[in-house]
């Protein structure tokens, strides 16, 4: 993506690599790709040079999440999943629906979160790295993935910036990499988190980020994290690496088995690529995007 656009959502302004100078005109298709954290939009430059090759014609955005600059900084009670979904919404008002949408990580969850609010504005949804949360329960964690509260612990850090902090260390020792190389652990990475650190470090960028994890944290915030999505409406594919530390296998194991019976819900899991599926194998994962939109 050799361009750069502006997406507005309410009095916010996202910072968008867009495949195309400008979103105004006549798309065959329009893309777009929501990243999740520690990470930033450039996640997805592989993966979108796939989209644009099979379908020319399309227009492909990959917009800053809420909180990722200046701009789009928010309240700090404001990164609910619901605000982000919102955000979504308010991109497709100005975009034209419908839109494929393709989230990573957090961008999963505002993507579930989206289609669940606004079944309308999409034709399709690929979600990664995260399964859909909203079918399974505390019980299923404890009988059938304890080790994901584990993986999770991570959440903790995210509550109080004395620990969060440790985000803004520099070097091949720092947090930030460790993250990484726990969750992805074949993924030889190398400078593509330099990036990504950068984005992190501007201003207080850290401290809006990780408000994220605070809100969902706040059981005050339950009703706007859980969202059923009409897969009738919404055809879904939800992928997950199998080496994923962050989220366990199993999980997308048991969703695998709990949407059996929706014919336009899929469970892939992706063999060879842990958390960061996409930025490991775009190769192997655009081209499971692309036989799922084939048949969606």
């Amino acid at each position: 993506m050799n361009y750069s656009v502006k997406l507005r959502s309410g009095d916010s302004i996202h910072s968008t690599l867009s495949n195309r100078p400008s979103v105004k005109g006549k798309f065959s298709k329009i893309f777009l790709l929501l990243h999740g954290f520690p990470d930033n939009n450039e996640s997805f430059q592989e993966l979108a040079k796939i989209l644009d090759k099979n379908y020319p014609k399309a227009l492909i955005l990959s917009p800053l999440m809420r909180g990722y600059e200046p701009s789009s900084y928010h309240k700090f009670n404001e990164y609910k999943p619901s605000d982000l979904a919102e955000d979504v919404h308010n991109w497709v008002e100005a975009l034209g629906r419908p839109v494929t949408l393709i989230g990573h990580d957090w961008g999963a969850i505002a993507s579930f979160k989206a289609a669940s609010m606004y079944p309308d504005d999409f034709e399709s949804v690929i979600t990664m790295a995260i399964p859909y949360l909203s079918n399974l329960h505390l019980h299923d964690l404890l009988f059938y993935a304890p080790e994901q509260f584990y993986y999770s612990s991570y959440f903790l850090t995210m509550q109080s910036s004395y620990f969060y902090g440790k985000l803004r260390q520099l070097g091949s020792k720092s947090y930030l990499n460790k993250l990484w190389e726990y969750w992805s652990p074949s993924y030889q990475f190398d400078d593509d988190i330099e990036p990504v650190r950068k984005t992190l470090l501007f201003e207080d960028t850290i401290d809006h980020v990780t408000a994220y994890y605070r809100c969902v944290m706040n059981p005050l915030n339950i009703r706007h994290i859980r969202g059923h999505i009409d897969f009738d409406k919404v055809p879904t594919l939800i992928m997950g690496g199998r080496e994923d530390q962050c989220m366990t296998v199993r999980l997308f194991e048991l969703e695998e088995r709990k949407l059996q019976k929706f014919p336009n819900a899929k469970v892939e899991i992706v063999d060879g690529v842990g958390h960061f599926l996409h930025r490991e194998n775009p190769k192997l994962i655009g081209d499971l995007i692309l036989d799922w939109l084939k048949e969606h």
